[in-house]
């Protein structure tokens, strides 16, 4: 997001969708994911954006495949406010950006926090 009222017109036009499942943001240029997904979100594809981290994604306790390749992700610390998804993540895409060029070991990484995920 540019501004904090694009974040607040997605947010807006989000509010009441509790039951939506799936979700795609790609290729919107976002910095950092919107604040206010659905909780019950599984599927988040935010593929070809700038993200920096995964902050605000920290709610999606029941997500179980998040696209994130292509993005401006560069350390495992990005990924740590993932946290509760752990147990529920079964895939998590991550080519396409800096951490898979610049840290050797990445993957083994990403699998130490996300023991059930196919990192692709």
């Amino acid at each position: 997001f540019d501004d904090d009222d694009d974040e607040k017109r997605l947010s807006g036009a989000l509010a009441g969708l509790e039951n939506l499942r799936t979700l795609d943001l790609s290729f919107n240029e976002l910095r950092r994911a919107p604040r206010h997904l659905p909780r019950r979100l599984r599927d988040l594809l935010l593929h070809h954006n700038r993200l920096r981290s995964a902050t605000f994604l920290e709610h999606l306790g029941s997500m179980e495949s998040l696209d994130v390749s292509h993005n401006n992700l560069r350390s495992v610390t990005a990924f740590h406010p993932l946290v509760l998804a752990r147990p529920t993540l079964l895939e998590l895409r991550v080519l396409g950006n800096p951490i898979c060029a610049g840290m050797p070991a990445w993957r083994a990484s990403l699998r130490s926090l996300f023991p059930k995920a196919a990192l692709l």
